[in-house]
C-alpha cells in the first residue's frame, strides 16, 4: 500500500480541524436561541411568566392572602406595571398580543437602586415581527438607533424595545437592553448552562429564580459591621435557587456548592426533638441532621480543630444548628447561639469541665439545675466559627439534650428561663401547625425563618448609610409568618427544597420573655423607661447602689456607682433644649444631673442643706424647657431651684412643711400653678409659683398617707391622695375638698390612680384586702368600672405606665397586671420590683420591665 506524503498528511489534519471548527460556530450562532440567551449574567432574580395572562389571572384570584402581598412588593408592583405597560403598547399587533398569552416571558433583575428596582423584559415569539410597523401606531415613537426604539406612552411612561431573532427585549433603561444584546453576541452562557434550572417547575404560570453570586455583588458592601460575609457564604454553597408556583403547590430547587453540595454525604437524617429546647422568640435557625457527626464537621470546618476533636466530638450527637432570636442587642451580638446535640450527656460534661480545666474558665456555676460554663477563650468553637469576632468567652449549658452555646451568661441564661417555663417552638401553635405541613424526615438540613422579626433582622444586617429597603417591602414580606425550608438531596449537586409557610398568630399566646439583664446584687428600684438619643432608655439602681444604662435591647450602656440609693423616680429632662437625654434624681445628700452617657453636668450635683427626704420632681411651667426643681428634706423644709440649681426666690427656702416623704404634685387650672405636698401627719400644702400658699392648709384624717397624684380628667383638674385604710381624700384648686371610699372588703387599703385607654378618664383603684375596686367617674357620680379578686393584699399598687394597674407580692416574687377590664392573662409573672410597661415599636408590642431578685428582665405581652 503506498503511503500518503507526510505533508499532505498535516494538510488533511488541519483542513479537517478548520471545518470542525467552523461547523461548531455554523452550530453555535444557527443553533435557536430561547429567553434564556439574553439573560445578562448580572442579574441576581428571574421572573418568568409562563404565560403572562394566565400569571396576571392567577394574581387577581388570590385575593388578600400572602402570596398577594408579595405581589404588591416594589418587584411585583413594577413586574406587573411594565409588562400591562407594554401590552397597551402593542394592543393592535396580534402577534405579540397571542405571544403575551401564551409564551416564556422573562424579567431579570440586578437588585441595583440604579435600576429603581425596574428590570429587563424579554419575550419569546412565534411569528415574524415587523418592530417599526408594530410601533408606527404610536406617533410619539422616535428611533433612538438601529433595531432599537424609545417609545414613549406619556410624561411618566417610556420603554425602550428591540427585536432581535426570536425575541422581543424590552425595559425603562435603554444600558439594560444593550446588555441583553451583549448577552445574545457573547459568549458566557451562566443563565442557559443551569441544566436543571429550565427543568425545575417548568410550566408553573410563576417562578422565580434567584442567583446569590451577583446578589453578593450588589450587597457585599451594604453589610452592618460584623455581617459583611454573610452574602459570600450564600453565594459560596449555592449556585442558583428555584421557586415554582401554579397557585396551589410550591416546590423549589437549588444547585449547590461548598459545603451543601456535599449534603448527600451526610448519612441517614435522624429524626431530633430541637425545637423542643430552641426559645419561642427565634428569628431564624439553620440545622443540620446527620449520622456521622465527625465527617460533617470536618466538612465545615473552618480553623484549627484539635480542641474541637479532643472536647466535642466524643459526646457529638446528630444535629447541629445556628439560631438567632428575636435581635435586640447591638450587632446582634448576645442573640446568636449554636446548638449541638449530645449523644452522651456523661461525656459532654466531663468534657466541658475538662476544657474549662486545661484552657481557662471565668465562671462554672449553677442555674436553675443547669451546670452554666464560661470559658475564657473560643477554641472548643474555632472550627466552626474560623477568626470570629463572637464568642470570645462562650457560655454552654447542657439543656434538653442538647449543648447550647452563647455568646454571654446572660443570654443563655434568659434561654434557660424560656425553657424552664416552656416558652418554645415545641409549645407554639403556629410553629406546631408548620411541621405537620413540610414534615422533612428525609431532610438532611432545615433553613427557618419566623419573617415577623424580619424588620429587625434587617435592621442589624444591613448597613443604613448604603441600603435602606423600601418600608412598605419590609411589611409585606413580614406578612408571611413562619418559612420553613427542608432541603433534601436531590441526586448530584442538587438539591430538592420543601418549602412550607404559616401566618403567624397575631398576639402572643402567652408573655413571653423578651429579654434579661444580671445586676451586680438585687434590684433596689423599678426600671425607669424614659426618652434618649436612641430613642429610649432603661435605668435601674441595685442594693450596692449601682446605677444602670440600660438600651431597649437590655445590653448595658454605661454603670456608675453611686455612694446612696435614689429616692424617687428618675425623671428625663431636655436640659438644652436640642433634644439631647438628660436625667435627673435624688440621693439623700445631692440632686444629680447625668447626660445621656452617664456624665455629670456641670454644676451638678446640687449638695443639700439637710438630706432629702423625698424624690425631686422637675416642672416646666411654661413649656419652654426652662425647669424648676423641688424637694423636701429632714429639716422640714422644702427647696426651690432653676435649672441651673440656683435658689428660687420664695423657695429659699419654705418652712414649715414638716416631714415630706412623697414627692411635690403640680397641677394648672385657670391659669395658674398648684404645687401640693402632704407630710406624714395628714396635712397638705398647696402653693403658687411663687411660694405663696393658695389657701390654709388641709388636715386629712387618717395615716400613711400615699403620694399627692393628680386627676387630670377631672374639671377643674384636681388633687388626689389615699391613707392605709384606702379612704380617697379630694381637694381642688379653689381648697374645697372631699373623701370617698370606693373599695370593698377589709384589710389594709392601697390606692393607685391612673389612666384607661388613651387617657379620656382616670381610673381610681382601691385594693382592701384581696379584693379590688376600679372606679371612673360618669358626670358627677362615681361608677365601678370593674372588681376583681386578688390572691391577697399586695405590698403596692402602682399605675404601671402604656397598659394600666399594677400589684406587687416582693415575698412570692409575683406581679399582676390589671388592665381595663380587670386581671391581664398570663399573669402572675415573676418580680420584685414595681414594673412599667412601654410599647418601644408598635411593631413589638407592649413590653413588660421588671427587677427580679438580681436581674432586670424584660417580658413581650399580650
Amino acid at each position: 500500500m503506498n503511503k500518503m506524503p507526510n505533508g499532505r498528511v498535516r494538510i488533511l489534519i488541519v483542513l479537517l480541524i478548520a471545518a470542525l471548527a467552523l461547523a461548531g460556530v455554523f452550530y453555535l450562532f444557527r443553533q435557536p436561541k430561547g429567553p434564556f440567551h439574553a439573560l445578562p449574567s448580572q442579574a441576581a432574580l428571574v421572573l418568568e411568566f409562563n404565560s403572562l395572562t394566565k400569571a396576571t389571572l392567577l394574581k387577581k384570584s388570590l385575593g388578600e392572602t400572602v402570596w398577594q402581598g408579595l405581589f404588591e412588593t416594589e418587584i411585583g408592583r413594577h413586574a406587573w406595571g411594565d409588562a400591562a405597560t407594554a401590552e397597551r403598547l402593542f394592543q393592535h399587533e396580534e402577534s405579540l398580543q397571542k405571544a403575551f398569552g401564551t409564551q416564556r416571558l422573562l424579567l431579570a433583575l440586578t437588585l441595583n437602586r440604579a435600576d429603581s428596582l425596574h428590570g429587563l423584559f424579554i419575550l419569546q415569539l412565534r411569528d415574524d415581527l415587523d418592530l417599526p410597523a408594530a410601533l408606527a401606531g404610536n406617533t410619539l415613537t422616535k428611533k433612538v438607533f438601529p433595531s432599537v426604539f424609545q417609545a414613549h406612552l406619556g410624561k411618566q411612561e417610556r420603554l425602550v424595545v428591540v427585536h432581535a431573532g426570536p425575541l422581543l427585549i424590552f425595559s425603562r433603561f435603554s444600558y439594560l437592553v444593550e446588555d441583553a444584546l451583549m448577552q445574545l453576541e457573547g459568549a458566557d452562557r451562566w443563565w442557559v448552562e443551569r441544566k436543571q434550572g429550565p427543568a425545575a417547575g417548568e410550566g408553573a404560570p410563576f417562578r422565580v429564580l434567584f442567583r446569590p453570586a451577583a446578589a453578593a455583588a450588589q450587597y457585599e458592601n451594604s453589610m452592618a459591621e460584623g455581617w459583611g460575609h454573610v452574602p459570600k457564604v450564600l453565594a459560596g454553597n449555592v449556585e442558583w435557587f428555584c421557586l415554582a408556583w401554579n397557585g396551589r403547590d410550591l416546590s423549589a430547587w437549588a444547585e449547590t456548592t461548598g459545603f451543601l453540595r456535599n449534603i448527600g454525604w451526610w448519612g441517614k437524617p435522624e429524626t431530633g426533638n430541637m425545637p423542643a429546647v430552641l426559645p419561642d422568640n427565634t428569628a431564624l435557625f439553620a440545622r443540620a441532621v446527620f449520622d456521622r457527626p465527625r465527617l460533617f464537621f470536618d466538612q465545615i470546618k473552618r480553623g484549627s480543630s484539635s480542641d474541637f476533636d479532643r472536647y466535642v466530638l466524643p459526646w457529638a450527637g446528630s444535629e447541629a444548628a445556628w439560631v438567632l432570636t428575636e435581635p435586640f442587642s447591638p450587632g446582634m451580638r448576645d442573640d446568636q447561639f449554636i446548638v449541638v446535640s449530645v449523644r452522651d450527656s456523661s461525656a459532654a460534661l466531663e468534657n466541658l469541665r475538662s476544657f474549662g480545666r486545661d484552657r481557662g474558665v471565668l465562671h462554672v456555676g449553677d442555674y436553675q439545675t443547669f451546670e452554666v460554663f464560661e470559658f475564657m477563650n473560643q477554641s472548643l468553637l474555632s472550627p466552626l466559627l474560623g477568626e470570629s469576632r463572637w464568642f470570645r468567652n462562650p457560655c454552654c449549658a447542657m439543656i434538653g439534650g442538647y449543648v447550647v452555646f452563647a455568646n454571654t451568661r446572660s443570654a443563655l441564661e434568659l434561654w434557660i428561663d424560656k425553657y424552664v417555663v416552656n416558652q418554645t417552638l415545641a409549645q407554639n401553635t403556629d410553629f406546631l401547625q408548620l411541621q405537620q405541613k413540610n414534615p422533612g424526615a428525609e431532610a438532611n438540613a432545615q433553613i427557618f425563618l419566623h419573617t415577623n422579626y424580619l424588620p429587625l433582622l434587617l435592621k442589624n444586617l444591613l448597613d443604613p448609610a448604603r441600603s435602606v429597603p423600601d418600608a412598605a417591602d419590609i411589611a409585606a414580606f413580614s406578612r408571611l409568618g413562619m418559612i420553613d425550608l427542608q432541603l433534601v438531596p436531590a441526586g448530584g449537586e442538587n438539591l430538592e427544597v420543601k418549602a412550607t409557610a404559616q401566618a403567624a398568630g397575631a398576639a402572643p399566646v402567652a408573655a413571653s420573655i423578651l429579654w434579661k439583664t444580671p445586676l451586680v446584687s438585687t434590684a433596689a428600684t423599678q426600671p425607669f423607661v424614659l426618652k434618649s438619643s436612641e430613642g429610649a432608655a432603661i435605668l435601674i439602681q441595685d442594693s450596692r447602689h449601682e446605677l444602670y444604662r440600660l438600651d431597649p435591647g437590655g445590653t448595658v450602656v454605661w454603670r456608675r456607682q453611686m455612694e446612696e440609693p435614689l429616692l424617687g423616680a428618675v425623671r428625663h429632662i431636655d436640659f438644652w433644649g436640642n433634644g439631647a437625654a438628660f436625667y435627673l434624681f435624688n440621693t439623700a445628700r445631692h440632686i444629680w444631673l447625668l447626660d445621656d452617657e452617664g456624665r455629670d453636668v456641670q454644676g451638678f450635683p446640687l449638695d443639700l442643706q439637710s438630706p432629702a427626704t423625698n424624690g425631686v420632681v422637675a416642672i416646666d411651667f411654661d413649656k419652654t424647657l426652662k425647669y424648676n426643681y423641688f424637694i423636701a428634706c429632714a429639716n422640714g423644709n422644702i427647696y426651690g431651684y432653676d435649672q441651673f440649681g440656683r435658689p428660687l426666690p420664695g423657695w429659699n427656702p419654705q418652712v414649715g412643711a414638716g416631714r415630706v416623704t412623697q414627692p411635690l404634685a403640680h397641677l394648672q387650672s385657670g391659669g395658674k400653678d398648684y404645687l401640693a405636698a402632704i407630710n406624714q401627719s395628714g396635712k397638705m400644702f398647696v402653693y403658687a409659683r411663687n411660694g405663696a400658699e393658695r389657701f390654709p392648709p388641709v388636715q386629712w384624717l387618717g395615716k400613711a398617707f400615699g403620694p399627692i397624684q393628680v386627676d387630670v380628667s377631672a374639671k377643674p383638674p384636681r388633687f388626689v391622695c389615699a391613707d392605709n385604710t384606702g379612704t380617697i381624700h379630694v381637694c381642688k384648686p379653689d381648697g374645697s375638698t372631699f373623701n370617698m371610699a370606693p373599695g370593698k372588703g377589709n384589710g389594709a387599703g392601697h390606692f393607685a390612680l391612673f389612666a384607661a385607654g388613651s387617657g379620656s378618664r382616670s381610673v381610681y383603684a382601691v385594693a382592701k384586702g384581696g379584693n379590688l375596686v376600679a372606679s371612673a367617674y360618669e358626670g358627677a357620680s362615681l361608677k365601678t368600672v370593674y372588681s376583681t379578686q386578688l390572691p391577697a393584699s399586695p405590698d403596692t399598687l402602682f399605675a404601671a405606665g402604656d397598659q394600666g394597674l399594677g400589684a406587687l407580692y416582693r415575698d412570692k416574687r409575683r406581679i399582676y397586671l390589671l388592665d381595663g377590664k380587670g386581671l391581664a392573662a398570663d399573669f402572675p409573672l415573676a418580680g420584685t420590683t414595681p414594673f412599667v410597661v412601654h410599647t418601644f415599636t408598635d411593631k413589638q408590642g407592649p413590653v413588660l420591665l421588671v427587677g427580679d431578685g438580681s436581674s432586670v428582665y424584660a417580658y413581650k405581652i399580650r
